[in-house]
């Protein structure tokens, strides 16, 4: 059933060839979905660490099936709603024994506004469709006795703990292990064993040290991007106010997409009317649920995560906005209205408890099908019931979803256990949210699988590029259509890019290129002489649209020359750029900050001139790397003949140089400077120098050398590693539970 609700949604996407890949599933999900590396990719940012990206979803199982089938892309963007309703379902028949209950829930939680507004998210669809097993397996291990039961749920808890990590979206699974974790706490109190009450806490830890393959190599590209930096109000971005409550929960009031609410903006990047929309019948039995059986500790625990996460998420000036700022890990997170992950599967769990209580309620003696007098309502005298019905029927009038959602409603509580009372309850809650996500932004903004292609003359540009290691940079960023060669796009493409949209960006190389996560430079755009960062990063061609260039944009610079316009595109090619991989003569050691002002200006700390052919500025050296930098630089040479390089091997995660070296110099690479990058000078290691502020460079000696250049990450063998004293732990575990099966027998 949940396969045709989605069939019914989705059936545009089949029919017209399209591809579930807009805003951010079109510059991001999809070049990670389609592109072939694994580890590092030198076609963003000047080299970037796709694997310690959490969003490329390396590790996560599900991602590298969908990658080799069929329709693979669109099957992993619908998967996870299939997922959540069926997840959904199995968790809340065991918890309340309704399958009608259950199946409700499921469309309530996995066809959500949540759901459908994130579709452009595909990794916090991933994460969040998690909740509902790990909450079934953590009950499961509190409840079942047998001990094959116990042990399989013990073991499925743990697997799904690292792919919830592994799903590629830190800040959804945290929100839900910290929930699974809070229900575990909630549950085990029923149990009188302490193992019982300490299993769930230990096989979720680790099921948390299976995923540490993915999750040290991300803690170290944050460490290095500008997350530490968040202010409180990076952090609340996307909070709405109290009123955004009403076009989150009413979304057609009035007709129209959002209908009178068009008024509501959208908050920054926060959530869009609609957000948490998943129809009127099921608010009202979840509210209903939520009145009458509040001392219930079921249910009093899932209103509290409904109230609780709502006003952390909607309520801008919450206090507990700052208090979750200043806590570790979750205050690196910003778009905390992500949080409504949680509201929405709180009153889903409300609406299934609210059906079961119903159905037991018809089903007590002298009931007749009954669970109440449903007309005991309408009842009463004069102007007092005139106006009940006054105002029913004014809310009808302005929203036929809530005169139909509540007709049906209505209708049901007849008679709950007849099936025609059902079907009609499960229509309309279904049509009802079926009507947001047919006319949803994916059906606006999906585009066919032909537009994907590179564009024209991708090729002739590859190989132009190819000749010195350069790369290109469009000014407009993600925001570029696909002539610009926008990011991360020309990864797929296999175009070397500068440019990237990365959340985790390397914040040094940002504030070099002077980019913000998008990959863009803000406008107005102008390419000025006395800045040399396209040079020292090897970009040869600047793309920019025509209509939207100024005038001035090369005004005075001679180094920036119109090459070609292509299709209302402009290509700008720089004159002064500097290859990849190049021989420097002399340093000069200074601080980032003071690099990145003189790479920008052209000026030196002392008042010289910045040339970058004669001069390579290092920072973070050792002082055994300052004695020779001062030693070489004593040499002096005011010739730039220093030898030639010649590239011999140029991988993933390997390059291979041969250099013939006419002196003593400086290897400096334009390539992105990372920890896990290992040199080896004819077989032996040497050590690694940031230059210019982001990039490699090494010491060279005077003759014929061979320079290979490995990716070789630490955080991940380190992460590897504990993975398998994750997996003794999980082993041990699960040898306990049999053990203590076979003693109770």
């Amino acid at each position: 059933m949940y396969l045709l609700y989605l069939s019914v949604i989705f059936q545009p996407l089949l029919s017209d060839n399209l591809l579930l890949a807009y805003e951010d599933g079109r510059v991001q999900n999809y070049p990670a979905f389609a592109s072939i590396e694994q580890q590092w990719t030198a076609n963003l940012l000047c080299g970037f660490p796709v694997l310690a990206d959490p969003q490329v979803s390396t590790f996560y199982p599900l991602m590298q099936i969908c990658r080799h089938v069929f329709w693979g892309f669109n099957l992993y963007q619908l998967s996870p709603l299939l997922l959540a309703m069926l997840g959904t379902f199995i968790f809340l028949r065991r918890l309340t024994g309704s399958n009608f209950g259950a199946l409700l829930a499921g469309i309530c939680f996995g066809g959500s506004g949540f759901f459908i507004s994130e579709l452009n998210h595909v990794q916090i669809l991933h994460a969040g469709m998690h909740l509902p097993f790990l909450l079934y397996f953590v009950l499961r291990l509190n409840r079942d006795k047998e001990p094959q039961r116990r042990l399989f749920s013990a073991l499925a808890l743990s697997f799904l703990t690292a792919t919830c990590i592994f799903a590629g979206h830190p800040q959804t699974a945290v929100y839900v292990l910290l929930l699974t974790l809070a229900f575990a706490s909630f549950c085990s109190p029923w149990e009188s064993s302490l193992a019982r009450f300490v299993a769930p806490f230990y096989f979720l830890f680790c099921g948390a040290l299976l995923a540490l393959p993915q999750i040290l190599p991300s803690f170290e590209l944050n460490s290095f991007s500008g997350r530490p930096f968040f202010r409180l109000e990076d952090f609340q971005v996307g909070q709405g106010s109290l009123t955004d409550f009403v076009g989150f929960v009413f979304p057609y009031l009035m007709g129209g997409r959002y209908g009178t609410l068009g008024s509501l903006t959208e908050v920054g990047q926060g959530p869009a009317p609609g957000y948490i929309y998943f129809g009127i019948a099921p608010l009202l039995l979840s509210l209903t649920v939520a009145i009458k059986r509040i001392r219930q500790p079921l249910i009093y625990f899932f209103l509290s995560v409904a109230c609780l996460t709502f006003s952390m998420a909607v309520l801008a000036a919450s206090p507990f906005s700052a208090l979750v700022y200043h806590l570790p890990l979750v205050g690196h997170f910003r778009g905390q209205f992500r949080l409504l992950l949680l509201t929405v599967f709180a009153l889903a769990v409300l609406v299934a408890c609210a059906t079961s209580r119903i159905e037991q309620l018809s089903r007590r003696p002298g009931r007749d099908g009954r669970p109440f007098d449903l007309f005991a309502f309408w009842r009463g005298k004069g102007l007092v019931k005139h106006l009940k019905v006054m105002l029913y029927l004014v809310a009808g009038g302005l929203s036929a979803n809530f005169l139909l959602s509540t007709m049906a409603l209505f209708y049901y509580l007849i008679s709950p256990l007849r099936l025609i009372n059902r079907l009609v309850l499960f229509l309309a809650v279904a049509l009802s949210i079926m009507v947001y996500g047919v006319t949803a932004e994916w059906r606006q903004y999906s585009a066919p699988l032909s537009t994907f292609p590179a564009p024209a003359g991708t090729e002739e540009l590859r190989e132009e590029l190819k000749k010195g290691g350069y790369r290109v940079f469009p000014l407009k960023g993600l925001e570029g259509e696909n002539r610009e060669y926008p990011p991360n796009l020309s990864r797929l493409w296999q175009v070397p890019s500068a440019s990237g949209y990365e959340p985790l960006m390397p914040w040094t190389y940002a504030r070099l290129m002077g980019i913000a996560e998008g990959g863009f430079m803000k406008p107005p755009w102008y390419l000025k002489p006395e800045n040399r960062a396209f040079d020292v990063a090897s970009v040869q061609y600047v793309t920019v649209p025509k209509v939207e260039a100024p005038p001035q944009i090369v005004s005075g610079n001679t180094h920036w020359q119109l090459k070609r316009e292509d299709g209302g595109i402009l290509y700008f090619e720089n004159k002064r750029v500097l290859p990849r991989a190049r021989l420097v003569p002399n340093a000069i050691v200074l601080d980032t900050n003071d690099c990145l002002k003189s790479i920008r200006t052209s000026i030196l700390p002392d008042g010289g001139i910045y040339r970058p052919l004669r001069h390579v500025l290092f920072s973070e050296v050792t002082l055994e790397q300052a004695v020779e930098i001062k030693r070489l630089n004593e040499l002096g040479s005011s010739s730039l003949d220093l030898g030639g390089i010649k590239q011999l091997q140029d991988r993933e995660t390997t390059l291979l140089f041969q250099i013939e070296a006419r002196r003593p110099a400086f290897f400096v690479l334009s390539d992105q400077y990372y920890p896990g990058w290992k040199a080896y000078l004819d077989g032996s290691p040497i050590e690694i120098i940031r230059a210019n502020a982001a990039f490699r460079a090494v010491i060279v000696p005077e003759g014929s050398h061979r320079l290979e250049m490995k990716f070789e990450s630490d955080s991940l063998k380190k992460g590897l590693a504990l993975a398998c004293l994750g997996l003794l732990l999980l082993l041990f575990g699960l040898l306990r539970i049999t053990a203590r099966g076979s003693q109770s027998k």
